[in-house]
């Protein structure tokens, strides 16, 4: 289970193809808004909000815990409070929004069959390249939690090297259909909030927890559709 790290960047495409085949499908019927809900639906869905869920304990744990202890308790405790209720809705009109917008700005650059081809390159680069930069925390950091109590215990494992390798290369094959070398950048800007996470992950817990894993992945997917559009006013 462990080596199965290996594969979260390509479970992304998956997920970017659920993602396009829901939007596309919707829009025939619905406005482009309630395409894009159904669409983030159905990836929580797909990926049975693993993520969401570590989004919503880690602000919790974060957000309202002290110590380290308190912090891990906090954050295995199945009920959600205020600070991971806030964390999740915030997320989730957040990446309606800029889900939205992308779609807004590619429909005024491509026509219908460019446009969903795009809008699957940057689904795929969002879903992969998110999930890889979560999973180097596995090698990076010590596991903070009690691998025994872990809900998913084969995360607690430090992962080699080696594992991460197809990963990458999973999440940077998509830049190979993008034309202009700039979007080259876009993986550099995440590794701003990847050295801000791994600060606050050692400062308040000493290390990751597979919902550290989670809420990550879900900061870098918002990261990386932010990028595109600022990337996109200058391209």
């Amino acid at each position: 289970m462990n080596q199965s790290i290996r594969y979260f960047a390509l479970v992304g495409y998956f997920t970017a193809f659920l993602m396009t085949a829901v939007f596309i499908g919707a829009n025939l019927f619905l406005n482009t808004v309630s395409s894009v809900i159904l669409m983030v639906m159905a990836s929580i869905f797909f990926t049975g909000a693993f993520h969401e869920d570590g989004l919503i304990d880690l602000f919790d744990g974060f957000g309202g815990g002290q110590s380290r202890d308190q912090i891990l308790n906090i954050m295995k405790d199945s009920r959600i409070g205020s600070y991971g209720a806030i964390a999740v809705i915030l997320s989730f009109g957040l990446k309606v929004s800029l889900l939205y917008e992308i779609i807004v700005i590619l429909k005024n650059k491509y026509n219908a069959k460019d446009l969903y081809f795009q809008l699957l390159l940057v689904f795929i680069v969002a879903q992969s390249l998110s999930r890889w930069m979560a999973s180097t925390f596995t090698y990076s950091h010590s596991y903070a939690g009690e691998a025994k109590k872990s809900k998913h215990p084969f995360l607690s494992k430090k992962t080699k090297l080696f594992n991460l390798a197809p990963g990458f290369i999973f999440s940077l094959a998509p830049f190979y259909f993008f034309a202009n070398f700039i979007y080259l950048t876009l993986p550099l800007a995440l590794l701003f909030f990847w050295l801000y996470l791994s600060f606050l992950f050692k400062k308040k817990i000493g290390g990751y927890t597979g919902d550290c894993l989670g809420a990550a992945q879900q900061i870098f997917e918002i990261v990386i559709y932010i990028a595109f559009i600022v990337l996109w006013k200058f391209i």
